[in-house]
């Protein structure tokens, strides 16, 4: 039997604050964490999606908050025995956890959590959906288009070097001449991995970006280049913190463009 669960599953209490939550996490290399209480019943559920949303807005005090002012709460989650569902209540309700639970007594107890991530690595969606076609774009492993927003020609012409010979065609769209409603959406819509030159980005385009992108209900994989010493200290770990979905990854420069590279590729399998 092919494992699409993950078991036991990270749990905090709700005194946890999201400094804490944050931390677990990231050592967990885990995309989300359950809120139970003393009953071992779940409250909500934290992921790298409610980071992403408010990470913006985060300050010292907040994440010395309990995780659950940002918890999403009440959990959409299965009974055991619709296991078989869990893809479809994914599509239907754009989430991409979906907790497993047993009844034990009076109490929904959380016995496992199936993830997108756990199931585009097993590459379950044709066994649990019917066909791989009907399956959403970003479990695909097909990388058909790849999109490149800097307003940086040099790093656009880097990309495309990177492809030559190949049959995946490289987008540009340079944000200081492209400011018509609907562009960026048209961009994250079809390509398949978008790379973000926050350089040569001015820090509302880059941010509406990423609000975008987290918006999808397919979203594909971002790849932010950034220099250091050219953001706030925290820029760098905040967007570190939230790299941990296989969705968004963080490239100081110089960039190694042959990890950018075989990273890019891998999206293909």
């Amino acid at each position: 039997m092919i494992k699409i669960t993950s078991s036991p599953c990270l749990v905090v209490n709700p005194q946890t604050t999201l400094r804490e939550t944050i931390e677990l996490m990231q050592r967990a290399n885990s995309s989300y964490v359950l809120v139970e209480n003393s009953r071992d019943e779940a409250l909500g559920i934290f992921t790298d999606r409610d980071l992403l949303s408010h990470f913006f807005e985060l300050t010292s005090e907040q994440l010395s908050c309990p995780v659950t002012s940002l918890m999403t709460s009440p959990v959409i989650m299965l009974p055991i025995h619709l296991l078989q569902k869990s893809a479809a209540l994914m599509k239907e309700k754009n989430i991409r956890h979906v907790p497993i639970f047993e009844t034990i007594g009076h109490s929904n107890r959380v016995i496992a959590m199936v993830t997108l991530r756990g199931l585009a690595q097993a590459n379950l969606f044709n066994t649990l959906e019917g066909t791989q076609k009907d399956a959403p774009e970003v479990l695909r492993p097909n990388l058909k288009s790849i999109g490149v927003l800097s307003a940086a020609e040099g790093v656009f012409k880097s990309v495309q070097k990177l492809f030559d010979g190949e049959l995946i065609p490289v987008h540009h769209l340079n944000p200081d001449e492209h400011q018509e409603e609907g562009a960026l959406t048209q961009m994250l819509q079809s390509t398949d991995a978008l790379i973000m030159d926050i350089d040569h980005i001015r820090l509302p385009q880059w941010k509406e970006t990423l609000k975008c992108w987290n918006r999808l209900s397919q979203p594909h994989s971002v790849f932010v280049l950034l220099r250091r010493d050219r953001h706030p200290e925290n820029t760098y770990d905040i967007l570190t913190n939230i790299a941990r979905s296989d969705r968004l990854s963080v490239f100081s420069k110089p960039v190694d463009l042959v990890q950018l590279s075989i990273d890019l590729r891998s999206l293909k399998s």
